[in-house]
């Protein structure tokens, strides 16, 4: 456990300046090679050892896959947007496997992570709770606030 937990914080290290660097491969300190690739383009973590000459993956020795950690861009409305329609589409970026809503209603989200879901305002100031949510359940949210103002009608 010791030796994964040391790969993990290793390989996370390694990862952010391997990939900004174009390798996929480094020394590690007791001179065993690190591959965070093994030949796939989704990132793993696996030891090569020198003397082996084999690479230990997910299967015998727990590497890890590095997934993508959940995100939620609200891209519109700005908070505290004035509007004088009744609807407003809300709009935003998360990962293409995430589950979107917007204060409960569900938005479809496309295969780039893009969600727009149309919602039904209330006159007066709204607040949008956008939620997403990934399969293991965690969860991040943005609250928008919106308000909701009938036109004005000038009659002389």
């Amino acid at each position: 456990m010791r030796e994964v937990v040391g790969l993990v914080f290793v390989g996370v290290l390694l990862l952010t300046c391997m990939v900004a660097c174009g390798s996929g491969q480094s020394e590690g300190e007791d001179g065993k090679e690190i591959s965070l690739f093994n030949g796939a383009s989704t990132p793993t973590l696996g030891v090569v050892s020198e003397s082996e000459g084999a690479t230990r993956d997910s299967e015998d020795a727990g590497a890890i896959a590095l997934a993508p950690e959940l995100f939620l861009d609200v891209l519109a409305p700005e908070d505290e947007t004035v509007v004088d329609a009744p609807e407003i589409e809300v709009a935003g970026n998360t990962l293409p496997e995430a589950m979107v809503s917007v204060n409960g209603k569900p938005a479809s989200v496309d295969a780039t992570g893009a969600f727009v879901v149309l919602v039904t305002l209330d006159q007066g100031p709204n607040s949008l709770k956008v939620i997403a949510g990934a399969a293991d359940g965690t969860q991040v949210s943005r609250v928008v606030s919106v308000v909701y103002m009938l036109p004005y009608a000038y009659h002389p």
